[in-house]
Parts: C-alpha cells; structure tokens; sequence
C-alpha cells in the first residue's frame, strides 16, 4: 500500500511541473498589461496569457496523462494514452447531459455534483487506473486470433473497461464523496485566516508521509471549487483572498528554512562543520531559489522531531499572518524567489511586498528558536552526531566510485557517484523493485530495507535517508534528484556488481567472490593495452585514481593507438561511450581499463571497440583503435589507467617501474591472497 501511495505522490510531480511554463508565459503577459483578460489592445500579452490558460484550463487531463506515465512501472506513454481514454470515459459518462439521456430525465434533476466531475482528483484516479493497467497487462500474450490486441495494445482496452466500472461505482458515491471532500475544505476554508494556517500546519505534518499531495489537491486544484492555484494564475479569484494558500509559505522557503539552516551549521560540531555547510548552504539555496524544501526538512525531521513540530507550527503560523494581512501571491511549483517574481505582477497579487517583511521576521524567529533548541534539547542536527558519522573508510568513495560495471571511473560525474554509492549501499539488483522519484525523493521498493548501509549512503552527499518499512526506502537528495534515479535505473538494469562496504560486512549483498577452484590458480601475467609510457598511479591527473580509490595498478600514456586485451579471461563491461572495458581474469581477477581521463563526455567519439560483453580474451588480442590525434585535439588526456577494483582478494606483484612499454608487454602480477 506504501508503495503505491510513494508511486502516487511521485507522479503526481510530472504534471505540477507543467505549471511552471503556464506560470511564465502569465507572468510574462501580465507585466506586458496587467488588464491582458479585460480586453487589452496589447495582441502579444493577451497572447500570452491565453497560453498559461491552456494549462491551467486543462490540468485535469494533464493529470491523467501525467500520473498514468509515472505510475507506469516503465514511464511509457502507452500508459499515457490509457490514461486519457479512461479520463474521457469516466467524465463524458457521468456528464450531466449524458446522465439525463441515460436516465430520460431533465438535465435539471441530475445531481450538481456531476457539474465538477471534470476536476483534478477524477484526473488521478484515471492515471492511477491506466498505470495498474499497464503495469498488469502490458506484456499479456492473447490467442493468435487475438495477438494484434496484445502486449500494449491491450492496455487502453482493459482501462476502458475498467474506466466504465469506475463511473458506474462514482455514479453512486460521487455525490456522497464530493461533498465530503466539500465538507472538509469548506470547513477548513470557512475559518479564513485560522483556516490557511491550520493547512499550512497540516501540510508540513504530512510530508513525511508524501500524503500532503492529498490535501494540497484540495485547497490548491479544482477537486472542490477552492482552486487557489488555478484562479491565482487564471486571475478568476477575489483580490486579497485568492492566494492564501499558497502566500504564507514563500516568508518561510525563502527566508525562514534557509535561517534555521545557518543555526544548524552554528551548532555543529567543529570537525563536522564542513560536511553540516555542505549539506546546509546547499538545502538553503535550493530552498530560496526554488521553493524545493525536502533537502532540508530531511535533514533534522526524523533526527528532531520536535525540530520539525515547530517548524510545521511557524509554516502555519505565516499561512494565518499573510491571510490576515491580505497578503497574497501564487506559485507554480513551490514557494521560491523564480514564482515569487513571476507573480508579483499578477492581476490578483496583493501586499506581496509584505511577504518579503514576513520573511525578515519569521528568518530570526527561525533561527533563534532552532539555535535554542538545539543547545537547549541538545538535539541531532547534521553535524551533532550520528546523521553524519560514518566510518572513514567510505569517504573516498563517497568523492569517487568504487569497482563498477556501470561507469566505473573517476571521472563520472557527480550524480553518477551519488547513484553507485547508493546503489552499492543498498545491494544492488538483487534487493531492488522498483526505482521510483518525485521533485526531491528517491523512493526506492527493496526486498529487505535491514541490510542496506545508511551510514554509505549518508556519506554520499545526500540530504536524509529514511526507512518506511521493511520495503521501502526514501533517500532524500534534492533538485538533481531525477538524475540520480536515472543512473540508479541504469545500474539496475545492468545489473551491476556489489561490493560491501567495511560497515555493511554482515549484510546479505551480493559480493563478487574468488571461488576455491581460482584460488588454486596460478599468478597471473596482466600486460599492457597500448605502447605508450608507463605513468604511475600516484602521477595520474585524477583523484580516483592517483589515490588509488578505484584498485592498484599503473596507467599508459599511448603513443599509438590500437589496443590489445591486457588479461586471459572474458570482456565483463564495454561501456555505451567505449572509453572504458572491464575484464575479468581466469583467477577472478577484476580490471578496469580506462582510456583517458574525462573522455566519457566524447560520447564514444575517437573510440573503435570491436569486442563486445562475454567475449573471451587472451592477452595480446586485437580489441580495437583509439584516434589519438582527435582526442588530443579535443583536448582530453589520453592517459590510460589499468587497475585491480577487487584489490581484496588479490595482490598485485612485480609492477613495473620502466619508462616506456610496448602492447602485449608484461606490466604486472595479480596472486590470489
């Protein structure tokens, strides 16, 4: 059940991100003519307002696209078009003018309730509807007489049928649902200001459980009429009214977290001081910019609870001021400085100069009352305690990779590292389900969430971890989050080797093992690659290597460019840009041959590989050319390391020291230990 509901408020991110782009083209309009909807002669502003409009008018479809696609286990569009035909099942039966013929009444005598059956929650539950079917039924086989309808042909058709048993059950339970759901924001709504702050609280509370989607569609979407978003940006609303759920948050993303992040990096502890500013600075300006609060909220909501109690009260206590003073300004993705310019101009925007005063007052309310608590509770704030030890062990590799077959190389790029660190912390594909993210969360289904290593994965830069259950995991990482979900999937798909951490040695990971039968081989000859000159380890322009984060070995600079296998064994890896192959040697040997440095961004420009995964090597044999001169002309290092990443179980012996080698000459030794 968790999980779904984590796949639910994942999804939910693709179509809200569309808002952004509505936000900017009114933005934009209305600082042309704030009168752009009341008959301006200004052809290019009303232009552009009716744009944003084509948005906001149609959030319920975009909605039922969106979540199809991301509920869908594979994020394909085939989900997406189900989830249209169930939408447009679902709202064109419970029509009231449908409805009338149906029944042969006057459409007078039809419930209103299906007057608003066009609304965003109808939106989700046709997503949510077409990602089930999808992920059921997309790789059904039918009879041959049947086989055109099969695999994902078969997805819009099941959800259509299932999308008439679903008007029929809301044919009977809409009414009934939708003035509950009036009820509940009206009641909430019918307090004014009391009532902003109460959701302003209520939605801090809830984001741990990712269920502050559910009330947010509420009061910000068009589920019950309030549509504070909508109206905000559509200018439908009431001056100093509509915007009152949105307001209060920008004084506290703005000004009030970033605060309380400084009087966190205040009490840290010296010698954690760096990593508390690293993680801090960086959740704060993300929060200004960008309204994206997780990043910091992650980072002392479990570790002080009581921390985060206050600040879902201070977040309520902004909502009940800035409705109060009529203070009003709207968002498109959250409450940062990018949505608080776009909407200053806004028709509806009001006293928005006030939120800024707020903001001064609520940061040093922010960080005198978090300063005290701290020191007064003596609570776990990043850089007090355990949120951020780890052994010292992992933090080489939480700056570089460790042994990979995805991209095992020092010069991966940052959210590669995040990714591997995280992947290996967590076992790898033998303990992961499901890869799944929303704007800032990585929300992970394991088998077992017991032997994942959080001390690895907070040592990989990441803002929070945190278990839900035995299944399911949430890393919390911020922005860049999409990124890192992207190469984790990779990784995943590859299935990639584990190797266990020195915190994790008792967890069931999968680790690349010696077997007894190669124990009993005999030291091995590795030679080299290419003909160039020897370049030792620690001269290596790269960190991950120089320092030998990666394995033991020695790098050649080529001076000619065809390439030969370094080992007896099998080709383990050739990566996708061909820069880099792993082999795995006959005595269970691992080796990385990576050529050049940064030469992953050429995107396989320069490279000609003609082995492929699998293949069996013996040393000296052809594997293809490198184009020495384009790639120096690009201006990339040719030098070419050759290490040993399960270095545990092997030495490396007889190294050599001379200047220059030719391929197919020895370059060292690897014994079983």
């Amino acid at each position: 059940m968790y999980k779904n509901l984590q796949k639910l408020g994942s999804s939910l991110m693709l179509p809200v991100s569309v808002l952004v782009v509505a936000a900017l083209f009114m933005a934009i309009g209305y600082g042309l003519d704030p009168q752009a909807l009341a008959g301006s002669d200004n052809s290019i502003a009303v232009f552009l307002v009716q744009a944003g409009l084509v948005v906001i008018d149609n959030l319920p479809i975009l909605f039922a696209v969106g979540v199809a696609v991301g509920f869908a286990g594979d994020n394909n569009g085939t989900a997406g078009l189900a989830g249209l035909v169930s939408f447009l099942m679902i709202t064109t039966l419970l029509n009231p003018e449908k409805l009338a013929v149906i029944q042969n009444v006057p459409v007078e005598e039809i419930n209103p309730a299906f007057d608003a059956v066009k609304n965003v929650f109808i939106g989700i539950i046709s997503g949510v509807t077409a990602g089930w079917a999808y992920n059921r039924f997309h790789k059904t086989e039918l009879p041959q007489w049947l086989a055109f309808f099969s695999g994902r042909r078969s997805v819009a058709i099941v959800t259509a049928m299932v999308s008439v048993l679903i008007a029929i059950i809301l044919y009977f339970i809409w009414p009934a649902l939708y003035g509950l759901l009036t009820a509940l924001g009206t009641s909430i709504a019918g307090l004014g200001a009391l009532g902003a702050g109460l959701f302003g609280f209520l939605n801090r509370l809830l984001i741990p459980t990712g269920l502050h989607h559910a009330l947010n569609n509420i009061f910000w979407f068009d589920t019950i009429g309030i549509n504070d978003i909508g109206n905000f940006w559509a200018s439908t609303g009431t001056e100093g009214v509509t915007g009152m759920y949105q307001a209060g948050f920008f004084p506290i993303m703005m000004f009030g977290l970033p605060a309380a992040a400084m009087a966190m990096i205040k009490n840290a502890k010296p010698e954690l001081k760096g990593q508390a500013k690293a993680l801090l600075i960086a959740g704060a300006i993300a929060s200004f910019a960008t309204g994206i609060t997780e990043p910091l909220e992650f980072s002392f909501m479990f570790a002080a609870p009581l921390l985060y109690f206050v600040h879902a009260l201070l977040t309520g206590a902004s909502l009940f001021v800035a409705s109060t003073l009529n203070a009003t300004a709207g968002f498109s993705f959250s409450a940062g400085l990018i949505d608080l310019i776009a909407s200053w101009r806004m028709p509806l925007a009001n006293n928005t100069w006030m939120l800024l005063a707020m903001g001064l007052v609520f940061a040093v309310l922010y960080f005198i009352i978090f300063d005290w608590m701290i020191k007064h509770f003596d609570l776990n704030t990043p850089g007090r305690g355990k949120v951020l030890e780890h052994d010292a062990s992992t933090d080489e590799m939480s700056n570089t990779t460790g042994p990979t077959d995805h991209n095992p190389t020092g010069t991966m790029r940052p959210n590669e590292v995040m990714a591997y660190e995280i992947y290996q912390a967590i076992g790898g594909s033998e303990n992961i389900q499901t890869v799944n993210n929303c704007a800032t969360r990585l929300r992970l289904g394991l088998n077992d969430t017991s032997i994942i290593d959080q001390a690895r994965i907070q040592a990989a830069g990441v803002s929070g971890v945190r278990v839900l259950d035995g299944k399911n995991l949430q890393v919390i990482i911020g922005p860049k989050v999409q990124f890192v979900a992207d190469e984790l999937s990779q990784m995943n798909r590859q299935r990639v080797t584990v190797h266990s951490s020195p915190q994790n040695n008792e967890a069931q990971i999968k680790h690349t093992e010696v077997s007894q039968e190669s124990k009993q081989t005999e030291t091995q000859r590795i030679v080299s690659p290419l003909t160039g000159e020897i370049i030792q380890l620690a001269d290596v322009g790269d960190p991950a290597f120089s320092s030998k984060a990666l394995g033991e070995g020695l790098a050649v600079k080529p001076l000619e460019g065809q390439i030969v296998s370094p080992v007896n064994g099998e080709v383990m890896t050739v990566f996708p840009t061909k820069h880099a192959i792993g082999f795995k040697a006959e005595n269970g040997a691992e080796l990385l041959m990576h050529m050049g440095l940064n030469t992953v961004e050429l995107n396989g420009q320069g490279f000609q590989i003609d082995v492929n995964e699998g293949d069996k090597v013996s040393m000296g044999d052809y594997l293809g050319t490198i184009d020495i001169e384009l790639i120096a002309d690009q201006g990339y290092s040719l030098v070419t390391p050759l290490v040993v990443t399960n270095g545990g179980d092997f030495n490396i012996v007889n190294i050599n020291q001379g200047d220059h080698v030719s391929a197919g000459d020895s370059v060292y030794e690897i014994d079983v230990k």
